[in-house]
Order: structure tokens, then sequence, then C-alpha cells
């Protein structure tokens, strides 16, 4: 829908499945900053991000946010999600506040925390 943050993130590099789990959470990571640095908010309820990942090729064993795939990856993330931001709110206004967002919802959920 429009409003959403869609990411895919795809790369040469072998990556076995905590170094997917590590790229993955690295790119929620960069797209959450950088939505949030250009909007005051982090993001939609509709926005998925999915890492994709080469089946041959050179290996890579973890891609955290200090690594450099990682920081790599990072700034992949910032400059599209930055350039689709740019395209998106070129001829409207960037929303106030998540309730103005399309897409945008607020949890006021309340849980129960306790010792198991």
């Amino acid at each position: 829908p429009p409003g959403t943050v869609n990411l895919l993130v795809a790369t040469d590099r072998h990556l076995d499945d905590s170094a997917l789990a590590s790229a993955l959470a690295t790119a929620v990571e960069a797209k959450t900053a950088t939505v949030l640095s250009r909007t005051g908010f982090t993001g939609t309820t509709t926005d998925a991000v999915a890492v994709g990942t080469a089946t041959s090729g050179e290996r890579a064993a973890f891609v955290g946010s200090g690594t450099g795939l990682g920081v790599r990856l990072r700034a992949c993330v910032r400059d599209a999600i930055g350039a689709s931001l740019d395209a998106y709110y070129a001829e409207r206004e960037v929303p106030d506040s998540v309730r103005a967002a399309e897409n945008g919802r607020r949890t006021t959920a309340k849980t129960d925390v306790f010792e198991p």
C-alpha cells in the first residue's frame, strides 16, 4: 500500500542461517534509523524487510552492523530508503506523526510482565 516501506536486500555472498538472521537485523536497524531520522517515527504496520543470499560464493558467517559487510549493507539500505522517501514525498508532505501516516498505527496495548 502507499506509504509502506518494503525492502529487499540481496547479496552475492553466501550467508548461512545465522548470517541471514544478522543481515536481516542489520537491514531492519538501518531502515528504522533512516525512516526515524527523516520522519520522526520508525515506520508503519505494513512495512516489510527480506534478505536473500547467493547459494555459492564467498561465505560470510556474520553480518552485524560492525562488520565490513554489515557496514555496506547499512549504507545501501540508508541510501535506498532515503531515495525512496525523497521520491514518495517529492510532491506531498512528510507526515508529522504516526497517526498521520498512511498505514500508521500506534500500539497502546498493555501487557502483564511476570517472573515465570
